[in-house]
């Protein structure tokens, strides 16, 4: 865990795997579940693609970096790629949102059309000092490009993909417009962190193996120290913190949607050991592994994708 405003909280990065031919992500309604009503924030995450939701009704709070804001019906919410953030709904405000959700790397989705260089005026999404949240109402002309590309993704009609490369391309030239020059300053957060993006994946993907700061130093172009200082500038805790903080992560996920031993687990999520897995368990959960998975054994989730294994 990290200290975040304070608090400590688990950070999970998510790497969204896009086709190649159509690089882009709709989660539509029924698609997925917000976490549980909680009163203390306990978990944030990033993505390496921009994040677009629209919430049609109710309202949950959004937490993005530093800023704690409400989205409610009739706003839009533009997260930049590698933002640390999370929307949940919080004990006591009432009913939760019907939002959907948008996923997607701008350069990657409009390749074809810029196959040299990407428009300077369309890079306003790698910058993270904007308002995050817009209210619909405020910007008519961005509320009705979005609500196309949601109509375009749920009815799939013959060419709805050259239909939403350019509505998105329209949304991210309205908003380049909307965006005032003060709010374009600064790209060094999302280029900082972008640059990471080699060892956070590969930690996703090699987590249960050998891990060395050393390789992960070279992977991104970096010395030992120089990635050390950087990781923990950016995210708050050691690369050793997080690649222990993933492993957790995927005995939880182990835990909760098979049979397999506590000892098969632990040795499939990378600990040396039963006993040591135990220890950094309690620790991180303040319960066993059997404990917790009897607990969340109780608790139906609707898609473990995009659910989270808070306490």
């Amino acid at each position: 865990m990290f200290l975040y405003q304070g608090v400590p909280v688990e950070l999970e990065f998510r790497e969204y795997r896009f086709d190649e031919s159509f690089p882009f992500i709709a989660l539509l309604d029924g698609q997925f579940t917000f976490p549980k009503p909680s009163p203390t924030l306990s978990f944030l995450h990033f993505h390496n693609c921009m994040e677009i939701g629209i919430c049609r009704s109710g309202s949950q709070t959004l937490y993005v970096e530093q800023r704690r804001m409400t989205f409610q019906a009739g706003d839009l919410c533009i997260i930049p790629p590698y933002a640390m953030h999370i929307t949940q709904q919080e004990a006591g405000c009432g009913e939760g949102a019907d939002c959907e959700y948008l996923y997607f790397i701008p350069e990657l989705l409009l390749k074809e059309l810029y196959p040299e260089q990407f428009p300077p005026e369309m890079l306003w999404y790698k910058y993270m000092d904007y308002e995050n949240i817009f209210h619909g109402g405020d910007c008519p002309e961005i509320w009705s490009i979005l609500q196309n590309v949601l109509t375009e993704a749920k009815n799939a009609s013959s060419g709805y993909t050259y239909a939403v490369r350019g509505l998105l391309q329209m949304f991210l030239i309205q908003m380049g417009r909307i965006l005032s020059p003060g709010s374009q300053e600064d790209t060094t957060g999302y280029y900082r962190r972008s640059s990471l993006f080699p060892a956070i994946q590969y930690i996703g993907q090699n987590y249960a193996g050998r891990i060395l700061v050393r390789d992960l130093a070279q992977m991104c172009g970096m010395t030992p120290s120089a990635f050390s200082r950087s990781f923990q500038t950016l995210f708050r805790q050691t690369p050793a913190s997080y690649l222990r903080m993933v492993r957790l992560q995927h005995a939880c996920d182990l835990l909760y949607s098979t049979e397999k031993s506590i000892l098969d687990i632990s040795l499939e999520s990378g600990f040396a050991s039963v006993s040591n897995f135990n220890r950094s368990f309690l620790e991180q959960y303040h319960r066993t592994p059997r404990q917790w998975r009897n607990a969340k054994r109780s608790v139906q989730k609707k898609d473990l994708k995009h659910s989270l294994f808070t306490v």
